[in-house]
Protein backbone atom coordinates (compact mmCIF):
# COMPACT_ATOMS: atom_id res chain seq x y z
CA UNK A 1 0.00 0.00 0.00
CA UNK A 2 0.96 3.43 -0.27
CA UNK A 3 0.23 6.74 2.03
CA UNK A 4 -2.10 9.36 0.99
CA UNK A 5 -3.64 9.79 -2.70
CA UNK A 6 -3.01 13.48 -3.14
CA UNK A 7 0.14 14.30 -5.18
CA UNK A 8 0.50 17.65 -2.96
CA UNK A 9 0.62 15.44 0.15
CA UNK A 10 4.22 13.27 -1.11
CA UNK A 11 5.68 16.32 -2.34
CA UNK A 12 8.23 18.40 -0.56
CA UNK A 13 8.07 21.90 0.97
CA UNK A 14 10.49 22.84 -2.28
CA UNK A 15 7.78 21.97 -4.56
CA UNK A 16 4.55 23.54 -5.42
CA UNK A 17 1.01 22.35 -5.24
CA UNK A 18 -0.18 21.03 -8.75
CA UNK A 19 -2.09 23.23 -9.02
CA UNK A 20 0.40 26.15 -8.74
CA UNK A 21 2.62 24.37 -11.06
CA UNK A 22 0.12 23.95 -13.96
CA UNK A 23 -0.96 27.81 -13.61
CA UNK A 24 2.86 28.86 -14.21
CA UNK A 25 3.36 26.74 -16.77
CA UNK A 26 0.24 27.40 -18.68
CA UNK A 27 0.44 31.19 -17.50
CA UNK A 28 4.01 31.31 -18.52
CA UNK A 29 5.30 29.07 -20.49
CA UNK A 30 1.93 29.27 -22.93
CA UNK A 31 -0.10 32.17 -22.57
CA UNK A 32 2.17 34.95 -21.21
CA UNK A 33 4.99 34.83 -23.52
CA UNK A 34 2.68 33.79 -26.59
CA UNK A 35 0.86 36.67 -26.16
CA UNK A 36 4.18 38.74 -25.99
CA UNK A 37 5.11 37.11 -29.01
CA UNK A 38 1.76 37.96 -30.38
CA UNK A 39 1.91 41.67 -29.70
CA UNK A 40 5.38 42.13 -31.24
CA UNK A 41 3.95 40.15 -34.33
CA UNK A 42 1.09 42.47 -34.65
CA UNK A 43 2.79 45.77 -34.24
CA UNK A 44 5.47 44.69 -36.73
CA UNK A 45 2.72 43.55 -39.17
CA UNK A 46 0.90 46.82 -38.68
CA UNK A 47 3.63 48.94 -39.42
CA UNK A 48 4.84 47.13 -42.64
CA UNK A 49 1.43 47.40 -43.78
CA UNK A 50 1.76 51.41 -42.99
CA UNK A 51 4.66 51.34 -44.80
CA UNK A 52 3.66 49.59 -47.93
CA UNK A 53 0.51 51.63 -47.84
CA UNK A 54 2.85 54.74 -47.64
CA UNK A 55 4.84 53.26 -50.32
CA UNK A 56 2.13 53.05 -52.40
CA UNK A 57 0.83 56.66 -51.87
CA UNK A 58 3.89 58.04 -53.15
CA UNK A 59 3.57 55.81 -56.32
CA UNK A 60 -0.02 56.73 -56.90
CA UNK A 61 1.11 60.16 -56.90
CA UNK A 62 3.72 59.98 -59.29
CA UNK A 63 1.91 58.54 -61.42
CA UNK A 64 -1.03 60.47 -61.39
CA UNK A 65 0.54 63.76 -61.51
CA UNK A 66 -0.71 66.91 -59.56
CA UNK A 67 -4.97 65.89 -60.58
CA UNK A 68 -6.75 67.08 -57.30
CA UNK A 69 -7.11 65.14 -54.41
CA UNK A 70 -5.10 63.63 -51.81
CA UNK A 71 -1.33 63.70 -53.02
CA UNK A 72 2.07 62.94 -51.95
CA UNK A 73 4.68 66.03 -53.28
CA UNK A 74 7.95 65.41 -53.42
CA UNK A 75 10.98 67.69 -54.43
CA UNK A 76 13.03 70.41 -53.38
CA UNK A 77 12.04 72.91 -50.54
CA UNK A 78 11.97 76.90 -51.46
CA UNK A 79 11.28 80.08 -49.55
CA UNK A 80 11.55 83.49 -50.35
CA UNK A 81 14.26 84.46 -48.03
CA UNK A 82 16.26 80.76 -47.56
CA UNK A 83 14.86 80.69 -44.21
CA UNK A 84 13.58 77.31 -42.81
CA UNK A 85 10.02 76.36 -44.03
CA UNK A 86 8.89 74.74 -40.57
CA UNK A 87 11.03 75.05 -37.50
CA UNK A 88 10.49 73.16 -34.14
CA UNK A 89 11.79 74.71 -30.75
CA UNK A 90 11.77 72.40 -27.58
CA UNK A 91 13.07 73.96 -24.66
CA UNK A 92 14.37 71.10 -21.76
CA UNK A 93 15.51 71.27 -18.67
CA UNK A 94 17.15 68.99 -16.55
CA UNK A 95 17.05 67.07 -13.26
CA UNK A 96 19.25 64.58 -11.50
CA UNK A 97 17.45 60.65 -11.21
CA UNK A 98 18.49 57.46 -9.69
CA UNK A 99 21.01 56.78 -7.00
CA UNK A 100 24.51 56.48 -6.78
CA UNK A 101 26.34 54.89 -9.64
CA UNK A 102 23.21 54.53 -11.20
CA UNK A 103 22.48 58.68 -11.69
CA UNK A 104 21.93 60.22 -14.87
CA UNK A 105 20.67 63.30 -15.95
CA UNK A 106 17.45 63.40 -17.43
CA UNK A 107 16.23 66.22 -20.09
CA UNK A 108 12.39 66.89 -20.28
CA UNK A 109 10.80 68.52 -22.37
CA UNK A 110 9.05 72.04 -21.27
CA UNK A 111 7.95 74.01 -23.93
CA UNK A 112 7.65 73.60 -28.16
CA UNK A 113 7.29 76.34 -29.93
CA UNK A 114 6.19 75.92 -33.81
CA UNK A 115 7.01 78.64 -36.67
CA UNK A 116 4.87 77.15 -39.64
CA UNK A 117 5.01 79.27 -43.14
CA UNK A 118 3.84 78.84 -46.76
CA UNK A 119 6.56 76.99 -49.08
CA UNK A 120 7.35 75.72 -52.07
CA UNK A 121 8.18 72.50 -53.34
CA UNK A 122 9.98 71.72 -57.04
CA UNK A 123 9.39 68.89 -58.65
CA UNK A 124 11.90 67.09 -60.42
CA UNK A 125 10.04 67.97 -64.08
CA UNK A 126 9.82 71.46 -62.70
CA UNK A 127 6.49 71.95 -62.29
CA UNK A 128 6.18 74.01 -58.61
CA UNK A 129 3.65 73.40 -55.61
CA UNK A 130 2.70 75.98 -53.53
CA UNK A 131 2.48 74.28 -49.76
CA UNK A 132 0.25 75.96 -47.32
CA UNK A 133 0.81 74.00 -44.53
CA UNK A 134 -1.57 75.86 -42.01
CA UNK A 135 -0.81 76.63 -38.21
CA UNK A 136 0.19 73.08 -37.61
CA UNK A 137 2.33 70.09 -39.04
CA UNK A 138 3.84 67.04 -38.30
CA UNK A 139 7.14 67.17 -39.10
CA UNK A 140 9.08 64.71 -39.69
CA UNK A 141 12.71 65.11 -39.46
CA UNK A 142 16.32 64.19 -37.10
CA UNK A 143 16.71 66.83 -34.39
CA UNK A 144 19.59 68.95 -34.26
CA UNK A 145 22.36 68.90 -31.72
CA UNK A 146 21.03 70.32 -28.82
CA UNK A 147 22.27 74.11 -27.64
CA UNK A 148 23.10 74.58 -24.44
CA UNK A 149 21.30 77.90 -22.60
CA UNK A 150 22.46 77.17 -19.05
CA UNK A 151 24.02 73.76 -16.92
CA UNK A 152 20.53 72.81 -16.87
CA UNK A 153 18.57 74.18 -20.02
CA UNK A 154 19.14 73.90 -23.24
CA UNK A 155 17.14 73.50 -26.52
CA UNK A 156 16.32 71.06 -29.70
CA UNK A 157 15.66 72.08 -33.68
CA UNK A 158 14.24 70.23 -36.10
CA UNK A 159 13.98 72.59 -39.30
CA UNK A 160 12.52 72.03 -42.72
CA UNK A 161 15.31 74.14 -44.65
CA UNK A 162 15.64 75.39 -47.69
CA UNK A 163 16.85 73.67 -50.51
CA UNK A 164 16.23 70.35 -48.52
CA UNK A 165 14.86 67.29 -49.93
CA UNK A 166 10.85 66.93 -48.79
CA UNK A 167 7.60 65.03 -48.52
CA UNK A 168 4.60 66.89 -48.31
CA UNK A 169 1.05 65.29 -47.43
CA UNK A 170 -1.93 66.93 -48.34
CA UNK A 171 -4.86 68.03 -51.37
CA UNK A 172 -4.03 69.65 -54.32
CA UNK A 173 -6.20 72.03 -55.58
CA UNK A 174 -6.22 73.78 -58.76
CA UNK A 175 -3.27 76.32 -60.04
CA UNK A 176 -2.88 79.62 -58.87
CA UNK A 177 -0.53 82.31 -60.18
CA UNK A 178 3.60 82.23 -57.93
CA UNK A 179 5.67 85.05 -57.34
CA UNK A 180 6.31 87.53 -60.38
CA UNK A 181 9.90 86.81 -60.85
CA UNK A 182 9.00 83.50 -62.06
CA UNK A 183 6.96 85.14 -65.22
CA UNK A 184 3.81 82.76 -66.61
CA UNK A 185 4.32 80.23 -64.51
CA UNK A 186 1.85 78.42 -62.42
CA UNK A 187 1.87 76.33 -59.05
CA UNK A 188 -0.54 73.96 -57.68
CA UNK A 189 -1.60 74.50 -54.21
CA UNK A 190 -1.46 71.63 -51.31
CA UNK A 191 -3.39 72.09 -48.48
CA UNK A 192 -3.98 69.86 -45.26
CA UNK A 193 -6.09 67.06 -45.61
CA UNK A 194 -9.57 68.00 -43.71
CA UNK A 195 -8.63 69.21 -40.14
CA UNK A 196 -5.50 67.22 -40.10
CA UNK A 197 -1.87 68.57 -39.35
CA UNK A 198 -0.04 68.37 -42.27
CA UNK A 199 2.46 65.68 -42.79
CA UNK A 200 6.22 66.71 -43.73
CA UNK A 201 8.73 64.39 -43.90
CA UNK A 202 12.64 64.55 -44.99
CA UNK A 203 12.96 61.00 -45.35
CA UNK A 204 10.35 58.52 -47.69
CA UNK A 205 7.25 58.25 -45.79
CA UNK A 206 7.28 54.62 -45.32
CA UNK A 207 11.13 54.19 -43.35
CA UNK A 208 9.89 55.18 -40.18
CA UNK A 209 6.98 52.76 -40.52
CA UNK A 210 10.06 50.10 -42.07
CA UNK A 211 12.42 51.26 -39.18
CA UNK A 212 9.63 50.31 -36.65
CA UNK A 213 8.70 47.09 -37.86
CA UNK A 214 12.41 46.19 -37.64
CA UNK A 215 11.91 46.89 -33.75
CA UNK A 216 9.11 44.84 -33.27
CA UNK A 217 10.37 42.08 -35.44
CA UNK A 218 13.35 41.44 -33.60
CA UNK A 219 11.31 41.79 -30.23
CA UNK A 220 9.25 39.14 -31.89
CA UNK A 221 12.10 36.84 -32.73
CA UNK A 222 14.04 37.64 -29.50
CA UNK A 223 10.92 36.96 -27.18
CA UNK A 224 9.82 33.70 -29.13
CA UNK A 225 13.07 32.40 -28.31
CA UNK A 226 12.78 33.24 -24.68
CA UNK A 227 9.60 31.02 -24.70
CA UNK A 228 11.00 28.39 -26.41
CA UNK A 229 14.17 28.54 -23.49
CA UNK A 230 11.74 28.68 -20.68
CA UNK A 231 9.69 25.70 -21.64
CA UNK A 232 13.00 23.56 -22.14
CA UNK A 233 14.95 24.82 -19.48
CA UNK A 234 12.74 25.64 -16.82
CA UNK A 235 9.82 23.51 -17.60
CA UNK A 236 11.49 20.82 -19.56
CA UNK A 237 11.07 18.02 -17.27
CA UNK A 238 7.26 19.04 -16.59
CA UNK A 239 6.53 18.53 -19.87
CA UNK A 240 8.32 15.20 -20.37
CA UNK A 241 6.22 14.16 -17.41
CA UNK A 242 3.24 15.44 -18.92
CA UNK A 243 3.23 14.69 -22.34
CA UNK A 244 5.02 11.28 -21.69
CA UNK A 245 5.54 10.05 -18.31
CA UNK A 246 2.76 7.59 -16.48
CA UNK A 247 2.35 7.14 -13.05
CA UNK A 248 4.41 4.13 -11.49
CA UNK A 249 4.15 2.60 -7.76
CA UNK A 250 6.87 1.62 -6.77
CA UNK A 251 8.41 -0.30 -4.00
CA UNK A 252 9.91 1.83 -1.09
CA UNK A 253 12.93 0.54 -0.10
CA UNK A 254 14.39 3.10 2.57
CA UNK A 255 14.25 6.47 3.47
CA UNK A 256 16.59 9.33 2.94
CA UNK A 257 17.81 12.55 5.15
CA UNK A 258 18.05 15.37 2.43
CA UNK A 259 19.19 17.80 4.88
CA UNK A 260 20.77 17.68 8.63
CA UNK A 261 17.02 17.74 10.44
CA UNK A 262 16.52 14.73 12.34
CA UNK A 263 13.81 13.23 10.43
CA UNK A 264 13.99 11.74 7.05
CA UNK A 265 12.47 14.12 3.95
CA UNK A 266 12.62 11.78 1.49
CA UNK A 267 12.15 7.85 -0.19
CA UNK A 268 13.98 5.75 -2.52
CA UNK A 269 12.34 3.67 -4.27
CA UNK A 270 12.80 0.94 -7.22
CA UNK A 271 10.80 -0.12 -10.14
CA UNK A 272 11.07 -1.52 -13.87
CA UNK A 273 9.88 0.87 -16.40
CA UNK A 274 9.86 -0.16 -19.59
CA UNK A 275 12.34 -2.82 -19.09
CA UNK A 276 14.62 -0.52 -17.32
CA UNK A 277 15.47 -1.26 -13.71
CA UNK A 278 15.53 2.34 -12.16
CA UNK A 279 15.71 3.83 -8.46
CA UNK A 280 14.12 6.75 -7.94
CA UNK A 281 15.25 9.08 -5.50
CA UNK A 282 13.00 12.22 -3.96
CA UNK A 283 12.35 14.37 -1.71
CA UNK A 284 9.32 14.47 -0.42
CA UNK A 285 6.97 15.70 2.93
CA UNK A 286 8.70 15.10 5.71
CA UNK A 287 5.20 14.03 7.33
CA UNK A 288 5.08 11.14 4.10
CA UNK A 289 8.49 10.09 4.68
CA UNK A 290 8.36 9.66 8.36
CA UNK A 291 5.24 7.40 8.23
CA UNK A 292 7.55 5.68 5.77
CA UNK A 293 9.56 4.99 8.32
CA UNK A 294 7.73 3.84 10.73
CA UNK A 295 6.19 0.64 8.67
CA UNK A 296 9.23 0.16 6.76
CA UNK A 297 10.66 -0.35 10.48
CA UNK A 298 7.94 -2.60 11.33
CA UNK A 299 8.02 -4.26 7.74
CA UNK A 300 5.15 -3.53 6.25
CA UNK A 301 5.48 -3.10 2.48
CA UNK A 302 5.31 0.55 1.25
CA UNK A 303 4.44 1.56 -2.09
CA UNK A 304 5.30 5.02 -3.51
CA UNK A 305 3.79 6.70 -6.69
CA UNK A 306 5.95 8.48 -9.14
CA UNK A 307 5.46 10.18 -12.50
CA UNK A 308 8.12 8.83 -14.98
CA UNK A 309 8.78 9.58 -18.44
CA UNK A 310 11.95 7.74 -20.43
CA UNK A 311 11.36 9.47 -23.65
CA UNK A 312 12.69 11.63 -24.42
CA UNK A 313 14.86 11.45 -21.72
CA UNK A 314 14.46 9.72 -18.10
CA UNK A 315 12.46 12.25 -15.41
CA UNK A 316 10.34 11.62 -12.61
CA UNK A 317 8.72 13.25 -9.73
CA UNK A 318 6.74 12.13 -6.20
CA UNK A 319 3.36 11.65 -6.88
CA UNK A 320 0.84 10.96 -9.45
CA UNK A 321 0.86 14.37 -11.49
CA UNK A 322 4.23 16.36 -12.32
CA UNK A 323 5.15 19.72 -10.27
CA UNK A 324 7.21 22.86 -9.86
CA UNK A 325 10.29 23.60 -7.87
CA UNK A 326 10.44 27.35 -6.35
CA UNK A 327 13.08 28.49 -8.53
CA UNK A 328 11.81 27.41 -12.11
CA UNK A 329 8.39 28.88 -10.62
CA UNK A 330 9.92 32.12 -9.36
CA UNK A 331 12.70 32.57 -12.32
CA UNK A 332 10.04 31.79 -14.73
CA UNK A 333 7.75 34.66 -13.58
CA UNK A 334 10.49 37.07 -13.17
CA UNK A 335 11.43 36.22 -16.35
CA UNK A 336 8.06 37.11 -18.03
CA UNK A 337 8.24 40.23 -15.97
CA UNK A 338 11.05 41.61 -16.74
CA UNK A 339 10.70 40.89 -20.85
CA UNK A 340 7.34 42.19 -20.41
CA UNK A 341 8.66 45.50 -19.01
CA UNK A 342 11.62 45.96 -20.87
CA UNK A 343 9.92 45.11 -24.65
CA UNK A 344 6.77 47.88 -23.32
CA UNK A 345 9.43 50.45 -22.46
CA UNK A 346 11.97 50.05 -25.25
CA UNK A 347 9.42 49.91 -27.84
CA UNK A 348 7.71 53.28 -26.31
CA UNK A 349 11.17 54.78 -25.64
CA UNK A 350 12.70 54.15 -29.38
CA UNK A 351 9.46 56.26 -30.36
CA UNK A 352 10.85 59.26 -32.80
CA UNK A 353 10.39 62.56 -30.93
CA UNK A 354 7.70 63.70 -33.42
CA UNK A 355 5.48 60.69 -32.13
CA UNK A 356 5.90 62.40 -28.24
CA UNK A 357 3.88 64.69 -26.58
CA UNK A 358 6.85 65.71 -24.33
CA UNK A 359 10.32 65.05 -25.28
CA UNK A 360 12.64 63.07 -22.76
CA UNK A 361 16.00 61.83 -22.79
CA UNK A 362 18.42 60.66 -20.56
CA UNK A 363 21.99 61.38 -21.00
Amino acid sequence: MHIGEDTDFFTSRESLPVSVSAVTVVGVGVVGFSILVLVAILAMRQATMRAREARAAEDRSRKGGLRPGFRVVHGRVETDDGEPAVRVLIRQWSRIEGFGERQQTVWREVGRDVVVRPFRIALADGQIVKVEPGAEVQLVSDLAPEKQLATDARTRVAELKAGSSAFACGRVVGAAAVHAYRGDEHAHRLLPWDAEPMLISTEPLEERYVRRARLHRYWALGLAATLLAINVGLFGSYWVQLLFGHVVIAPTVATQRWSSRSRPDGVRAVAKVDGRDLTLSAKTSSDYAHGVDELIKQGKPVTTPFVVATFPVLTFSVGTRPTLDLRPFFWAWIGFAFFAFSYGTHTRRSRPWYERKVVVEAA
